[in-house]
């Protein structure tokens, strides 16, 4: 009988970002995630826009790549001069102009490194609610069964 490989899935942890009343046009990177490992990591997103978002807009979300300590992101660029353009885009979530709607979410990432961060551009025409928003992750590893 041939082999199976069947995907393990690691515990689901806390992405710290702070996405709570981020402005329209701006980006935020979360805390580093350190220590990866696995060759896949699921993301979850759970994000709610504010009041009167444009139709057909977009929250972003970019992966900075990291050294080995998570200090540095993605070409040497420090946490306090985030660049759009140095960051490589993974996902986005079209909004409708449903003000305080939840949009949840999720992606892979393939060979996000040992260490990262999650940028998220609001891009929505408005200000993203005070609240209630949520980013996890989860190794993903390939099990031969």
């Amino acid at each position: 009988m041939a082999n199976e490989i069947h995907a393990k899935y690691g515990t689901s942890t806390a992405v710290t970002v702070s996405l709570a009343s981020l402005a329209d046009a701006t980006l935020v990177a979360s805390t580093a995630v350190t220590g990866v490992t696995a060759p896949q990591i699921r993301v979850f997103c759970s994000v709610k826009v504010g009041t009167s978002p444009t139709v057909n807009s977009l929250i972003s979300v970019f992966i900075a790549r990291g050294d080995d300590d998570g200090s540095e992101i993605y070409s040497g660029l420090q946490d306090s001069t985030l660049y759009q353009d140095a960051l490589e885009f993974v996902s986005a979530m079209p909004v409708a102009a449903t003000s305080d709607k939840t949009y949840h979410w999720e992606f892979s990432l393939d060979s996000s490194g040992p260490d990262f961060k999650l940028v998220f551009l609001n891009g929505t025409g408005a200000a993203l609610y005070g609240s209630g928003h949520v980013v996890r992750y989860r190794s993903v590893t390939p099990e031969v069964q």
